[in-house]
């Protein structure tokens, strides 16, 4: 059976899996690619790439920012089954506007098809157009958007983090890959 390798519990069912490592869930593996990030790049440093990051270019349409991470929802009914997907794409305020008007309007068109894609829907169309209505200007990087550097960081330098978690291991008694 195999363990975290953040937190060494047990993983039952489904978990994480990033480069050879398992993890009980996608916490575990942000938590611990954020240690390890931490390791090679000092927090001043991180903190300034994710400045750049969020006061540059738009990634999608090359304007202005503030850029930060846009999350929207579609939600598509067919008469006996729905579909629910997440999408979050780093982008600038009027991007994120129009990714969410465009998952709202599918969700009006689409999402009412089904009994469970109906009370899907109750929720995620009003989230998707009032916040493509009143989205907010990011003066600051969001939660989202260290956490989408942070784990883009750590896949870059997989290689110094596979080898960081080996040596960590070898210090911890009692623990195998």
């Amino acid at each position: 059976m195999a363990k975290c390798a953040n937190c060494s519990s047990k993983i039952w069912l489904g978990g994480a899996k990033w480069a050879s490592l398992d993890f009980c869930d996608e916490a575990c593996e942000q938590k611990l690619k954020a240690y390890f990030v931490l390791q090679i790049f000092p927090l001043p440093e991180l903190q300034q790439m994710i400045e750049e990051v969020h006061s540059g270019q738009c990634p999608v349409c090359k304007g202005l920012g503030p850029v930060d991470v846009c999350c929207s929802y579609k939600v598509s009914g067919l008469i006996v089954a729905m579909t629910l997907s997440t999408e979050r794409v780093m982008c600038c305020q009027r991007c994120a506007r129009r990714r969410k008007l465009k998952a709202g309007i599918h969700c009006l068109v689409f999402g009412w098809w089904s009994p469970k894609a109906l009370g899907s829907n109750v929720f995620y169309a009003p989230y998707n157009l009032f916040g493509a209505a009143f989205a907010r200007s990011a003066s600051r990087p969001s939660r989202d958007l260290e956490t989408a550097i942070v784990s883009w960081l750590a896949d870059q330098n997989m290689a110094a983090i596979q080898n960081a978690v080996k040596e960590e291991w070898k210090k911890v008694p009692n623990k195998t890959m």
